[in-house]
């Protein structure tokens, strides 16, 4: 399979990628498949091909969230090879698809010699970064807004409901440093709900 379908093995100049595969060799990804553990050391750097690998936290009572996902635009384990880091998330196959996998050690003796390689991966990390920390956020929002619910009970109408949730994020946002696009957000809701939503019928 052609390593363009990697977003960022396709950025990869020649020289480095011809480097990276002495040691390329491409993997199923099993549905379920654990490809890492929490504060495990990575051995093996994973550049999806196709299907997503869901980065996820597992809680103490047993259930886990979800706080990042890795597709054809990523890639699995790079910045724990650099740096001998633990990996801070379990990664699970959520999607099966296929991989080209690469040895940590190697990845990180042509990353040595190849100042455009590092920085094709510093951006990254800091994209995914980014992403974890909107999830986070993202799902504390829910949790509030799934406790809220869940006190209140049944709603005597879908604009009840509505009404509740639009003013519960409202309180939330008061506390965001970024503003929330109120119009923007109610745009959405007109256009996924429809005639559900007060005064919007067509």
């Amino acid at each position: 399979m052609p390593h363009t379908h990697n977003q960022i093995l396709a950025r990869v100049s020649p020289t480095d990628l011809e480097d990276l595969r002495r040691s390329f060799h491409v993997v199923s990804l099993v549905h379920g498949q654990v490809l890492a553990n929490a504060y495990d050391h990575m051995h093996k750097v994973y550049f999806p091909y196709s299907g997503i690998l869901s980065c996820v936290v597992e809680l103490e009572d047993g259930s886990i969230v979800e706080s990042g996902m890795i597709g054809n635009d990523g890639v699995l384990g790079a910045g724990q090879a650099l740096n001998k880091k633990l990996s801070l998330h379990k990664v699970i196959v959520q999607i099966p698809g296929l991989a080209a996998a690469v040895d940590a050690d190697h990845l990180k003796a042509v990353v040595q010699s190849s100042p455009d390689l590092l920085a094709i991966l510093i951006k990254y990390e800091q994209f995914f970064t980014a992403q974890v920390q909107q999830t986070s956020a993202c799902n504390a929002l829910h949790r509030s807004l799934r406790k809220i619910t869940k006190t209140r009970g049944s709603f005597p109408t879908d604009e009840a409901a509505l009404k509740l949730l639009y003013l519960a994020i409202k309180n939330a946002g008061l506390h965001w440093r970024r503003p929330v696009e109120w119009t923007a957000a109610m745009g959405q809701f007109a256009i996924h709900f429809g005639a559900r939503f007060p005064g919007t019928a067509r």
